[in-house]
């Protein structure tokens, strides 16, 4: 009963304008997809000619392929110029099968999508062993590979002039026609930013945003971020080829300046305009493009790269984060929530069995970046269940240490043993293995909330899959309110619960080093390594989180600390390792280490003054 009212008093609750002013968009597209769905009905009464439709059909075509870039431009920061390529990939494919091996069309369509993600993934895999912008030059190559193919193809592929006479799809024995396409576009169209809205509000989708900010971050809370990118890259070249295949068959043809540069300017005004990482920013983008299009045609077209142009330079200076992105960024599009939603919550980390032998142990490490030597011989044991504090002057190897000991890098010589077993080779591997590593500067998410960033951390908790979240299943449902659950717990226990419909990026420095350490314990880690996580806290907010430190060392969970702090090290840690230009200078008790001379002269004074 209690539970019940609570829900009433939640449903009584007056909304503020941010609310009311997402029901009204909410209720001004329903009304625009009704528009839509019944403007045929009304052809003869509205005295529309067909052209309008062919008009909504082919901007529905570029809303497809603009909203695939904007999955992998906006959503997972991958730089591709080869959007037109995969779109002229699922063309040729269907028009190839259709018109010379006498497929039927509908089947057609489905193996030039299939050939389209194909060509995604094989791009994909080949382009991110770059970076930035190099991936963007390689993805631009494969884009004009494509197009070479496609004007060189000989009879194949119709060569210069294109691949004519493909067969319309059939229903029910007659051609779809302009009617039967509108509808066919209008529904993928739809589908497919429903499908995009899911899948970013899932598990898989949060892994691409966290890749965006920071892929050494994702990795460190167990994201491959590698077989990540490829994922969303093939969603996306899914997308373009889909829309390839329809275009193809609306028109009966295909050329090669379907898959060159020409058309590229286009989608990346589209996004941009629109807002990236944005679900509705590419139908607002290409909305207004496609209208000044048109009547450019009419009027002047020979100007229309001059104008669009324009549109663009205007859009970057008055709506930089996109139509949508500004909107969002406004009073009316926040909508921050003065509470989370309720959820049930679970326990901040579960009491783990008790274990005997290191959790980590490191041998002889010796690394060194050209002629200087950052670590030589470096021995560390750190004891399963204690604190284990790591200091050390600036450049005295500590990050390097743990880099090597996370498999960040890789040591020239020595081993690495995690729970008593060789250490993995992949970042993402060491939390699998039940490691997680929090960087020495913070590494937050900043352009998710503060809840989805603690979720995040939830990645190998979450047991979704690809389809449930798509088709929000009641196994994905069950599962999200779970992670929601979880989340809330970690960031309850921190002090952060209060803001967590957040965005990130307002938090103090303090506020986010804490959220770091939430994060960190999604994974339900063994052993965690916190880098310097008391820079930029408040005296009370350095005693809360030695005391959260010292809980999670009850609950059997082991932890090293690097930390330019020394009171706060020697009043947390069990056992203090001191490094000193890339050597161990000393292990001990923190009484020993704070007490030798050793320690006080490469400190220059720290250590003593501390001890005063």
């Amino acid at each position: 009963m209690a539970e019940m009212r609570r829900r009433l008093d939640e449903l009584r609750r007056p909304s503020g304008p941010q609310q009311r002013a997402q029901r009204a968009l909410y209720a001004a597209a329903g009304v625009g997809l009704v528009g839509l769905l019944v403007l045929p009905l009304l052809q003869d009464q509205l005295q529309v000619n067909d052209f309008l439709f062919f008009f909504i059909t082919a901007s529905m075509i570029t809303i497809l392929v603009t909203t695939a870039l904007n999955l992998c431009m906006g959503y997972t920061g991958l730089l591709s110029i080869v959007h037109t390529g995969l779109f002229g990939v699922g063309a040729y494919a269907t028009g190839i099968l259709a018109t010379q091996a006498h497929v039927n069309t509908w089947l057609s369509m489905l193996l030039g999508v299939v050939a389209a993600t194909s060509a995604g993934v094989v791009i994909a895999a080949v382009s991110l062993r770059a970076r930035a912008l190099y991936f963007g030059m390689i993805t631009l190559t494969f884009d004009l590979i494509i197009a070479g193919v496609a004007t060189n193809g000989g009879r194949l592929t119709g060569a210069d002039t294109g691949l004519f006479g493909v067969p319309q799809p059939q229903l029910a024995g007659n051609d779809l026609g302009t009617r039967g396409f509108y509808y066919l576009t209008l529904a993928l169209t739809v589908l497919t930013l429903l499908a995009v809205r899911n899948l970013m509000r899932s598990r898989t989708g949060r892994s691409f945003m966290a890749i965006r900010e920071s892929a050494d971050t994702a990795a460190a809370l167990g994201i491959p971020a590698y077989s990540t990118q490829i994922l969303a890259f093939a969603v996306s070249a899914t997308i373009a080829g889909a829309a390839g295949a329809v275009y193809v068959t609306l028109n009966g043809f295909v050329t090669p300046q379907s898959a060159d540069l020409s058309g590229a300017l286009i989608l990346f005004i589209g996004v941009l305009l629109g807002g990236t990482a944005t679900v509705i920013g590419p139908v607002l983008g290409i909305g207004v493009i496609a209208t000044i299009q048109h009547y450019m045609e009419v009027t002047a077209p020979n100007y229309q790269q001059l104008i669009f142009g324009a549109v663009l330079l205007a859009a970057m200076m008055l709506v930089p984060a996109g139509i949508v992105g500004t909107w969002k960024r406004s009073r009316l599009g926040s909508l921050e929530e003065p509470e989370p939603p309720s959820s049930p919550i679970g326990n901040l980390v579960e009491a783990l069995p008790a274990e005997r032998g290191p959790a980590l142990r490191l041998t002889g490490i010796v690394k060194r970046f050209g002629g200087v030597l950052a670590l030589d011989r470096v021995d560390l044991e750190v004891v399963t269940g204690s604190i284990h504090g790591l200091i050390g002057p600036n450049g005295s190897g500590k990050s390097t240490l743990v880099s090597v000991a996370t498999a960040f890098l890789r040591p020239d010589e020595g081993s690495v043993e995690l729970f008593g077993e060789p250490g993995p080779r992949r970042p993402h591997l060491t939390a699998r293995r039940g490691m997680v590593r929090v960087f020495q500067s913070p590494h937050i998410f900043e352009r998710l909330t503060v809840l989805e960033n603690a979720m995040v951390g939830l990645h190998l908790e979450s047991r979704q899959r690809l389809p449930a979240s798509v088709l929000r299943m009641p196994s994905f449902e069950r599962d999200e309110r779970r992670l929601r659950g979880l989340a809330l717990s970690r960031l309850e226990e921190v002090g952060l619960r209060q803001i967590a419909m957040r965005p990130a990026s307002v938090l103090s420095h303090g506020q986010k080093r804490l959220l770091e350490v939430a994060r960190s314990l999604g994974a339900r880690p063994r052993l965690v390594i916190l880098d310097e996580p008391a820079t930029g806290l408040a005296a009370h907010e350095v005693l809360a989180l030695a005391a959260l430190l010292r809980r999670l060392k009850r609950l059997g969970l082991t932890l090293l600390v690097i930390e330019h702090n020394v009171p706060f090290v020697m009043s947390v840690a069990d056992r203090v390792t001191v490094l000193n230009e890339g050597r161990v200078l000393i292990e001990g008790e923190p009484a020993l280490v704070q007490a030798s001379s050793e320690v006080r002269e490469a400190y220059f004074g720290t250590l003593e003054a501390a001890g005063e």
